[in-house]
């Protein structure tokens, strides 16, 4: 049987062994008054005694686990008693008070700030609760446990009104719970009770902790189904609550699964709002965002008389748009089934509600709004999509004579510039914005930059490209005096001037937005040293440069170092670069962008002493260099003539996982040949061609075995040559794992910012190789590469037919006739 807890028998064997005082119940012996005697032969007539310490139990003791099982200990034997009968519906309704109150005494609950996504179905839940006062406690007890078990979860009083609390019971409750609620549901099914569901059957559903299966949830269903009244509108309420009490125990039996497939299986049109509530908070306490997100749309979207605030609906709007793992597609769907219960509830509006949405303000505007920005910022395959529904949603505003608000049509002037470069139809939106005065300051900035970007990119001339945004602003100055220009306004005519070759005026508009009280902020002042450094206005570059002294970033000093550096001053350049260190509040760190860019002038001036001191700043700012960097230190090495510092440097770069791409490989194999490393040279050639060019042909072997020697470090130091076998040897073992090259090569193509690195070898590449391989005087070695890039690489000899001819008459001439141009000296 279901509800059968534990054998009858042994209950009655412990009942006979508790003593007149109370032991054996848990309870002090005051409490129990005079106890019954409870011999087996005389059980049955003690019952009433049994009834009364029953009531006195419930309604003394404090609420615990002990005083639970105390309770049930009594409770168990009238169950089978003739007596069970004299339980009425009071009685059914204190134990049922009694056994919540223990759960909730029993159940820890951790005070904790919400998450957001949490606080959006709180709201949610909030809303309807205080908008349904005619489910008055029923809704209470239905709800309990979920909001949590707790006696502080939400609060009842006379005014209906019912507050959250954001604790969550986490730990299971004794078993002793379980089968007391179970007990409870079979004697209401057993006796037929005329008593109110929501007084004794649902607060018992809540208590139940162990249900494992949905035949079981349905099994207890049954049994209390004929105690349902008869009234249609009472019958759906009180069905509604068991269900979400049903939902609530198994969620709280650990089985949210079940808590899910349990409402799945219930018809949804003859469900009320209870249900969905308790799966929420189900799924809100499992923190399982997305169902519990679905559960809500399908909530507000469908039930249409519910009294939810417009905020809270933006609050799950928001996180629907939000969600990471619902396509496009799967939102748009849910947005459209959002709108048409929008347009419901706007023709219910007040008239207060509703002159704030024809003025753009208020939560149904910022609805709209939160739907134009998602169309408005989608990527290109939907911008045509999200066109269409923001068209389609104007149109029905504009049918009942309302509008979008300011800040929605600067999403759409944006989105028409920038996204669908479409410069007739943001110029009418504009003017409409005009006429009707439904525009600020940042639809000004909006059209100026959208305006400059989309004429500079026609084929006019570039002062052309310039007039269209410097006429609407002085338009606008004369018919919309209201708007004031402000720090952004400034800079956009500030850089359109100088893109456009208009140097005074740029001035002049720096001068007007001084005089007019707009302070300059970085972007200004990094606009206009850009323009002045571009037409090589450097005195007043610098003297804005040291004028704005308190927001200077990296940036700032970045834009005046490259500059100088393509007039190669190098004092302005150490003098910049010390104040970005030493003279910035506070101190600023020099970025990877900032050392590719000084790396990058000290080779081409060939500083090496200065490559050097970068290199350790490197190191100093825990800065990781990135492909440009990797072949900057590397030809910085060369350049220093610190060629014995190359291999490690590029090993060590290799093995950190940092770029090392055909620049630096170059570098490494130009720096090796100048360390006359013949056998290094063609590892690293070899590794990055992915093939055996020079170590499989016997002839190369044999010249390489007349050039490559070996230190012996113990004393006295002794040079020797390799033998073949050797060379052989390093060729095959691989020691310095240059294997990770080839993939390191070709990672760095979309790593490097700087230059694209190219993971295949070109003409420059099989050029530095020969020419390394003839320095080392490996001229066989050198005639096998130039062979193999004609045959290997015919597209690369296409156009550079003379240079490949000179490669090959040096190889030659450097061969002197003999193998390697010189015989094997003794050891």
């Amino acid at each position: 049987m279901l509800f059968r807890l534990v054998p009858r028998l042994a209950l009655l064997r412990r009942l006979s062994q508790s003593t007149s005082s109370g032991r054996g119940w848990g309870v002090p012996g005051s409490m129990l008054g005079r106890s019954p005697r409870t011999s087996a032969t005389n059980y049955l007539d003690t019952t009433s005694a049994l009834l009364t310490s029953l009531r006195r139990l419930a309604a003394a003791l404090r609420p615990g686990a002990d005083a639970a099982e105390a309770v049930f200990r009594v409770y168990a034997p009238l169950t089978i008693s003739a007596s069970s009968k004299q339980l009425t519906q009071a009685d059914v309704a204190l134990l049922a008070r009694f056994l919540v109150e223990c759960c909730s005494s029993c159940s820890p609950s951790f005070e904790s700030d919400e998450s957001p996504e949490a606080s959006v179905f709180t709201r949610l839940l909030s809303d309807i609760i205080h908008s349904q006062p005619q489910t008055n406690t029923k809704l209470f007890n239905a709800l309990a446990v979920l909001l949590p078990v707790s006696n502080k979860s939400i609060k009842s009083n006379n005014s209906n009104k019912y507050s959250l609390h954001r604790s969550i019971p986490h730990a299971p409750l004794p078993p002793i719970f379980d089968a007391f609620a179970r007990l409870l549901l079979g004697d209401i099914s057993r006796l037929k009770l005329d008593c109110p569901a929501s007084t004794a059957i649902i607060p018992t559903l809540l208590s139940l902790r162990n249900l494992s299966s949905e035949i079981e949830a349905s099994s207890i269903l049954t049994h209390i189904s004929s105690f349902q009244s008869t009234n249609s509108k009472d019958n759906s309420i009180t069905n509604d609550q068991m269900y979400a009490a049903v939902i609530a125990a198994f969620h709280l039996s650990g089985r949210t699964d079940l808590s899910i497939s349990f409402f799945d299986s219930l018809e949804k049109q003859n469900l009320g709002v209870l249900p969905y509530l308790s799966l929420i908070r189900v799924l809100t306490a499992a923190q399982d965002w997305d169902k519990a997100l679905v559960k809500s749309l399908e909530l507000v979207a469908t039930v249409s008389d519910l009294q939810i605030r417009q905020s809270t609906i933006n609050g799950i709007l928001t996180t629907l748009l939000n969600s990471p793992t619902w396509d496009f597609s799967q939102k748009q769907t849910w947005i459209e089934k959002l709108e048409e219960a929008f347009w419901t509830r706007v023709s219910r509006l007040t008239r207060k509600q509703l002159s704030a949405l024809e003025e753009g303000e208020g939560p149904y505007a910022s609805f709209l709004s939160l739907i134009v920005k998602f169309y408005t910022t989608q990527q290109q395959q939907h911008q045509q999509a999200g066109f269409d529904a923001i068209l389609t949603i104007s149109r029905k505003l504009q049918s009942q004579n309302l509008n979008f608000s300011i800040y929605a049509n600067n999403l759409i002037l944006r989105f028409l510039l920038t996204s669908m470069k479409n410069r007739n139809l943001a110029l009418l939106l504009f003017r409409d914005m005009s006429r009707s005065k439904r525009l600020n300051v940042y639809t000004m900035n909006i059209m100026l930059n959208g305006l400059f970007a989309i004429e500079s990119k026609s084929p006019k001339d570039a002062g052309v490209a310039a007039d269209t945004p410097l006429n609407l602003f002085a338009t606008l100055q004369k018919i919309h005096p209201e708007l004031k220009p402000d720090v952004i306004t400034y800079t956009t005519l500030i850089d359109v001037c100088f893109k456009t070759g208009r140097i005074d005026q740029a001035k002049r508009f720096y001068e007007t937005m001084r005089v007019v009280g707009v302070e300059p902020n970085l972007q200004t002042c990094t606009s206009l040293m850009d323009g002045l450094l571009r037409v090589g206005d450097l005195g007043t570059a610098l003297r804005v440069f040291a004028g704005f002294r308190e927001g200077r970033d990296v940036v700032m000093h970045t834009t005046v170092i490259h500059k100088m550096t393509t007039l190669q001053n190098d004092d302005a350049i150490k003098e910049t670069y010390t104040t970005l260190k030493t003279q910035t509040n506070p101190p600023l760190s020099p970025d990877l962008v900032l050392f590719n860019i000084l790396l990058k002038y000290l080779i081409q001036t060939r500083q090496p002493t200065y490559i050097a001191h970068i290199l350790q700043e490197l190191d100093t700012y825990n800065l990781t260099p990135d492909a440009y960097s990797s072949a900057a230190i590397i030809y910085g090495l060369v350049l220093s003539g610190e060629y014995k510092a190359v291999e490690p440097a590029a090993l060590k770069l290799l093995h950190n996982g940092i770029p090392v791409t055909i620049h630096a490989v170059s570098g490494v194999i130009n720096g090796l040949s100048h360390g006359k490393d013949v056998v290094a040279v063609v590892q690293w050639m070899e590794a990055f061609l992915q093939t055996r060019v020079v170590s499989k042909h016997p002839e190369a072997l044999a010249e390489l075995s007349t050039l490559a020697v070996s230190v012996n470090s113990a004393p006295p130091p002794r040079m020797r040559f390799l033998t073949i076998p050797e060379i052989e040897g390093v060729f095959r073992e691989d020691g310095k794992g240059l294997s990770k090259l080839s993939l390191s090569s070709s990672s760095s193509v979309s790593s490097s910012s700087s230059s694209p690195a190219k993971s295949t070898p070109d003409f420059k590449f099989f050029t530095i190789c020969v020419n390394a391989l003839v320095r080392c005087k490996a001229v066989v070695c050198a005639d096998l590469v130039v062979k193999y890039m004609v045959k290997e690489y015919a597209e690369l000899v296409v156009g550079n037919e003379s240079q490949v001819e000179v490669l090959m008459e040096r190889c030659k001439s450097k061969s002197g006739g003999g193998v390697g141009g010189a015989g094997r000296k003794s050891e």
